[in-house]
């Protein structure tokens, strides 16, 4: 009986842990007409002071991102491609012309830059991966 209780309290403790280090969705499915407009904010980065990123959805799923290396010279970066929900509607996957994938969560007026694998960053900057709908 022991046992069962410790193994019950260890998946319980588990559970919390893994909890806690995701960011926050809602489970509110996203339509394309409401994920479509322009997003920006400035993403951490290791060399430089930020990352000022724009991602404009559009309505015929295509993107524009726009990224700028604040303080390094001539390090502006252009990207584009075509978007698509994942099954649940809780994520949009970019595809640019080399069919490089990133992956974003959706939540509220907001999308959060995910890992490769489509999942949340367990990084203790991971909330900073935000980008604010502006348009």
């Amino acid at each position: 009986m022991k046992k069962i209780n410790l193994v019950l309290a260890l998946s319980v403790a588990v559970g919390l842990i893994a909890c806690h280090n995701t960011p926050a969705t809602t489970n509110k499915v996203v339509s394309q007409s409401h994920i479509q407009g322009v997003y920006k904010g400035t993403l951490p980065c290791a060399d430089c002071s930020g990352i000022e990123t724009t991602v404009t959805l559009n309505n015929d799923k295509t993107y524009e991102k726009l990224e700028k290396y604040l303080g390094k010279d001539n390090a502006n970066f252009q990207e584009k491609g075509t978007f698509a929900f994942t099954n649940d509607k809780k994520q949009i996957i970019l595809t640019d012309s080399s069919q490089t994938k990133t992956y974003y969560a959706i939540d509220k007026n907001q999308i959060i830059l995910l890992g490769n694998d489509g999942k949340p960053s367990s990084l203790p900057m991971a909330d900073q991966y935000r980008l604010s709908k502006v348009q």
